[in-house]
C-alpha cells in the first residue's frame, strides 16, 4: 500500500473481500493487467539484475512472434548460505539453438520468477491451464504451434525452495498426482507424435508413482486400506481432468 501511495500511477493493487485461492487470484490478476508484457515474480522469489525487465522487453520488441521469454535464475534451497544451482544448467553454446521444442520435451525450462510473456498472449490461456507454470507455458507452446522463445542468457532472479513453497509442501503422492493430472490435461491439445510423446510420459508418471506405493505398502509404511485409498484417490484426480474447456481451434480428435 505505501509503494500505490508513492506512484499511484504505476502500481495498482487488487484487494479482494475474501481469499479467492492461488488459481482464482493468478487467473484476476492477469485479467487485469493492462500494459504490453507481463512479468511474473512469486511471493517467495526476488530478482537480483536491474536491468532484468528491460533487458526482456528489448528482446521481445525485436522478436514479435515470441510467446516467452525466459532467463536463468539461482535456486536457493532451503537452509543454505546461498543460491547453489543456476538453471537453465545447459552451456550458452548449447542453449542457443533450444527454443519451445525443447521446452516441450523437457530439455529445458525456465523458473516463474525469470518469465515474461507478450500481454494479449498471455491473457489467451483458459483458465483450466491458468498456473503459468508447466500447464500454462505447455498450453501456450501447443496454441502458438511451437512458437518463437526469446532467452536472456544471465541470472536475473533466486529461485527459493523452502518447506512453505505451494509445490515443496506437497507429500510426494500429491506432486506425481498433480504432474498425472496436468499431462492428461495437456495431452488433448497436442497432435501426432507430441500427443504420443506426453501419453508416454504420464504412463512413465504414472508407473513411478504406482512402484512408490507399493514400496510403502511393502515397507509397511502404508498400511492395504490406504494404499487402496491412494490408488482411489490417483484415479480421481486424473478423471477430474476429463472436463474440456479448451478453445475450438485448440480441440483434437482422439
Amino acid at each position: 500500500q505505501d509503494y500505490h501511495r508513492r506512484y499511484p500511477d504505476r502500481i495498482r493493487l487488487l484487494l479482494p473481500p475474501r481469499s479467492l485461492g492461488a488459481r482464482a487470484n493468478i487467473q484476476a490478476t492477469m485479467k487485469a493487467c493492462r500494459g504490453k508484457y507481463v512479468a511474473l515474480l512469486e511471493g517467495d522469489d526476488f530478482w537480483i539484475d536491474p536491468g532484468k525487465l528491460q533487458a526482456q522487453v528489448e528482446l521481445l520488441d525485436a522478436n514479435p512472434a515470441a510467446f516467452i521469454c525466459g532467463a536463468r535464475a539461482l535456486v536457493w534451497k532451503e537452509g543454505a548460505a546461498t543460491p547453489s544451482v543456476t538453471t537453465p544448467d545447459q552451456d550458452s553454446a548449447e542453449l542457443k539453438s533450444f527454443g519451445a521444442r525443447e521446452m516441450f520435451e523437457g530439455r529445458w525450462w525456465f523458473r516463474t520468477c525469470t518469465k515474461m510473456f507478450p500481454r494479449h498472449v498471455l491473457q489467451q490461456v483458459p483458465a483450466k491451464f491458468g498456473s503459468l507454470d508447466w500447464h500454462g507455458t505447455m498450453w501456450l507452446i501447443a496454441a502458438t504451434n511451437f512458437g518463437q522463445v526469446c532467452f536472456l542468457d544471465r541470472p536475473v532472479g533466486v529461485y527459493r525452495e523452502h518447506p512453505g513453497g505451494a509445490w515443496s509442501s506437497l507429500p510426494r503422492y500429491d506432486q506425481s498426482a498433480n504432474d498425472i493430472r496436468t499431462l492428461y490435461d495437456l495431452i488433448p491439445v497436442f497432435d501426432g507424435a507430441e500427443r504420443a510423446f506426453l501419453r508416454r510420459v504420464m504412463a512413465d508418471h504414472m508407473s513411478e508413482l504406482l512402484a512408490e506405493i507399493l514400496a510403502d505398502l511393502k515397507a509397511q509404511r502404508l498400511d492395504y486400506q490406504h494404499y487402496l485409498e491412494r490408488i482411489a484417490d490417483l484415479a480421481k484426480r486424473v478423471q477430474s481432468g476429463q472436463a474440456d474447456d479448451t478453445p475450438e481451434a485448440l480441440k483434437k480428435s482422439a
